[in-house]
């Protein structure tokens, strides 16, 4: 039995959708036959996650590589989704910790080593930020203005229950996952009134 609204299956953005919890909802979508874009990083998982998705069931699944810490690769997939009728749900799954190593990636806040004291470094912590906090910011202004536009739409927002406090040598972390928090929550207020449900999920650990 497939997953539509009165015009169709759900159209469904997932980013981070080569791995982890982004993938994992590729697959629950496709079991229910939604159409999915798939955006991540790594070209060659990508498309080994939408491989799988359309042997499942999903009615498309489209691949869409970028980095989520750039503007122009969000506004690249965007403008690729805008023969879509449509944006139903978008599921902003990206994230991490960064390294003191320009660029690396992690996908436990732990990884980085330690990020406090002597062995604090600003651009590690800005790298942190960068993921989890402004990569929202490049996909939630397009997200937001479609589903103005349709008057409709669900967006998911994964954070961390890093917000609730500090954890040992992670305080860029946190303060990335504070901020997410904090933007969500206000922004839910103003997209109501234009029939749009925003959702924070903070899983633990």
């Amino acid at each position: 039995m497939s997953v539509a609204n009165e015009t169709g299956p759900l159209h469904v953005v997932i980013t981070g959708a080569s791995s982890g919890i982004g993938a994992a909802l590729a697959d629950q979508y496709a079991r229910k036959g939604a159409r999915l874009a798939l955006f991540a990083r790594r070209k060659t998982r990508l498309e080994e996650t939408a491989a799988r998705c359309l042997r499942e069931g999903a009615a498309e699944a489209r691949v869409l590589v970028g980095d989520n810490t750039r503007s122009g690769d969000v506004a690249a997939a965007m403008e690729a989704l805008a023969g879509w009728p449509r944006v139903d749900r978008a599921f902003l799954n990206a994230g991490g910790a960064a390294s003191t190593d320009e660029g690396r990636h992690f996908t436990d806040c732990c990884a980085a080593g330690n990020q406090t004291g002597a062995s604090f470094s600003a651009n590690a912590a800005d790298a942190v930020m960068r993921l989890n906090y402004s990569a929202h910011l490049y996909w939630l202004e397009p997200l937001l203005k479609r589903m103005a536009a349709q008057g409709s739409g669900t967006i998911a927002v994964t954070g961390s229950m890093a917000a609730d406090g500090n954890l040992q040598n992670s305080g860029p972390y946190t303060a990335s996952k504070i901020a997410l928090r904090a933007l969500v929550e206000a922004l839910r207020f103003e997209a109501e009134p234009l029939g749009i449900k925003l959702c924070l999920i903070e899983p633990g650990f």
